[in-house]
């Protein structure tokens, strides 16, 4: 939960969102209470909501020719880079014997 967290708070710092109800419905394509309910049950997250959250973080990085951007391109980027190594770490722990596992040590 606490990748998804920090993810949250810079999708916020970045002015993408408002709260974590906002985030958890544009962004995971959950109900509102879908990151509280996160928080208090220590769930995974679904593994839909972050190729969701993936591709949403893709559909708002600004253009790489407009360098007014550039320093916000940069930090969605790393957003973006962080959600597919947490969906790709969620992948292996939830379909691969420990063994094999590369990303979620």
């Amino acid at each position: 939960m606490s990748n998804l967290d920090t993810i949250f708070h810079e999708v916020q710092s970045l002015g993408l969102c408002r709260t974590q109800e906002d985030f958890s419905v544009d962004f995971l394509g959950k109900s509102p209470g879908y990151m509280a309910y996160l928080r208090s049950s220590n769930a995974p997250v679904c593994l839909t909501s972050i190729k969701l959250l993936f591709e949403r973080l893709k559909s708002h990085c600004p253009s790489s020719d407009d360098s007014r951007w550039h320093d916000e391109r940069a930090r969605m980027r790393s957003l973006i880079i962080a959600v597919q190594v947490m969906w790709n770490g969620e992948c292996e722990l939830r379909h691969l014997p420990p063994w094999h596992r590369a990303t979620a040590i």
